[in-house]
């Protein structure tokens, strides 16, 4: 019951940031750079975790080094995992949730709560 009520209020925090900006009211979807700046957003408000926000860099010698991740690296890296996008596409709010939830950006912890069902 408290995975429901926590579920129900992510769902209507993403509701609650769709209608103050009219977004899918207007047009139905949402564009990338609309997307890449929620992301950037909640990235400068630290309501990402870490983890996903850590990428490898081209440096491997003499150790591996890292670098913190850009919104929109890590947008197209939630892409890559979910397997949308493309020239010109349009983000639904399904795909808006999808990629918020996602391993790769991960917005207020959603990807660690996943339970098989």
């Amino acid at each position: 019951m408290f995975h429901s009520l926590i579920q129900n209020s992510l769902d209507s925090d993403i509701d609650t940031f769709l209608n103050e900006n009219d977004v899918t009211k207007k047009r139905g979807f949402l564009s990338e750079s609309e997307i890449v700046d929620m992301i950037g957003y909640l990235q400068l408000t630290c309501q990402l975790p870490p983890s996903p926000q850590i990428l490898l860099t081209e440096v491997k010698y003499p150790v591996q080094t890292y670098a913190k991740g850009t919104p929109t690296q890590l947008m197209a890296n939630a892409k890559k995992e979910l397997g949308i996008g493309g020239e010109d596409y349009k983000y639904s709010k399904d795909d808006f949730e999808s990629i918020l939830k996602s391993s790769h950006v991960c917005a207020w912890g959603e990807c660690y709560n996943r339970r098989k069902k």
